[in-house]
């Protein structure tokens, strides 16, 4: 009876102490959005997202540095979350349109070029084939929600992949965020390239939204569809791997696509449903215009935390550990799958 008790009360204490880092983490991720916020007023030549994900890193760096904060994960899915299911408030026809069968052919043309290229980069620079795989699964776009149910999927997965492949998702994902904007820019696109690109190439969902709110309110809802269709779509890529490395005696059967399916199905955030159920009413004019613009600040906040969240999960000391070259190689293999994908949005916008 004692003994229950005692368990009882750690258990008590242990969810307390859950409960406590979660508001912590929560509160550490509105500090540092705000603080970004001060500062950009004070220079407003440094874009606000770039100062936010910088901050992040530098206060998650400081973070490691710390016995007692080193172990602290700020939950940016919860941000996350809130801003995408808002999101949907922001879609209209426009944004249905800005996707349409043209949007998705060039998503899953750029996800296999993608694959491609990342493998091969991966596989020159000394990694094995298996890990190369996982590595294009989120780099190529998919994300680390398809890192996480690609690995789920294959058994043989070692710690390393995991590892290698988030870095180099969160890695590929603050370079295209600093770098989609400034070509946007220079090429004076319009708010259908910009979903397009940022949408389609970018690996990480919070800088690929936050790159097309600071283009146009257009660029914003159609960036917002594109990244609900990649959620919906993550399962090609996942099945691509699962069944490259699946254990030998269930290749080409039907229980490993029956599997990975459900480990898909796992992985897909919630947030996706409150998303479509948004999208649905704000598509059929649920929603008026103010209305939009007031849900379309809370939804840049809340984006704003998400990113800084991202930036906190940047440790580049853990990074560097992991050496330099399949860092490099997942950049360069990005970098030339962005370039492709960029001639080939231009291209379909003036056919």
């Amino acid at each position: 009876m004692e003994l229950t008790s005692i368990r009882n009360r750690s258990f008590a204490r242990a969810r307390a102490a859950a409960t406590t880092h979660f508001f912590i983490g929560l509160t550490l991720l509105a500090g540092v959005s705000i603080t970004a916020w001060h500062l950009h007023r004070l220079v407003p030549a440094l874009p606000l997202p770039t100062m936010t994900l910088f901050l992040g890193v530098a206060v998650g760096s400081a973070c490691a540095l710390s016995p007692a904060l080193r172990h602290l994960r700020p939950a940016a899915e919860v941000p996350l979350a809130v801003g995408m299911v808002l999101l949907g408030a922001q879609c209209d026809v426009v944004a249905v349109h800005t996707v349409g069968f043209v949007g998705i052919a060039l998503l899953l043309l750029h996800w296999w070029i993608a694959g491609r290229i990342l493998r091969y980069a991966l596989e020159r620079a000394g990694e094995s084939k298996r890990t190369a795989s996982l590595v294009a699964v989120g780099s190529s776009g998919a994300g680390i929600s398809a890192v996480l149910a690609a690995e789920s999927s294959d058994p043989e997965s070692p710690p390393r992949a995991r590892l290698l492949a988030v870095a180099s998702t969160l890695v590929t994902g603050a370079l295209g965020f600093v770098l989609l904007p400034l070509v946007a820019s220079s090429l004076g696109s319009s708010a259908t390239t910009v979903a397009r690109l940022s949408g389609i190439a970018m690996p990480t969902t919070a800088e690929a939204v936050l790159i097309g709110a600071a283009h146009s309110p257009e660029a914003l809802r159609g960036t917002g569809a594109f990244r609900f269709v990649v959620n919906l779509l993550q399962w090609i890529p996942v099945l691509g791997h699962a069944r490259r490395f699946a254990p030998r005696e269930e290749r080409g059967a039907a229980r490993s696509v029956v599997r990975t399916a459900a480990a898909v199905a796992r992985r897909v955030p919630g947030f996706v449903w409150g998303l479509a159920l948004l999208a649905a009413v704000g598509t059929l004019g649920g929603f008026a215009d103010h209305e939009r613009r007031v849900l379309a600040n809370v939804t840049n906040w809340a984006f704003l935390g998400a990113l800084a969240g991202v930036g906190f999960a940047i440790r580049p000391l853990e990074i560097a550990a992991l050496g330099w070259r399949p860092i490099v190689a997942a950049v360069i293999g990005w970098l030339a799958a962005a370039t492709i994908l960029l001639g080939a949005v231009i291209a379909s916008s003036r056919a």
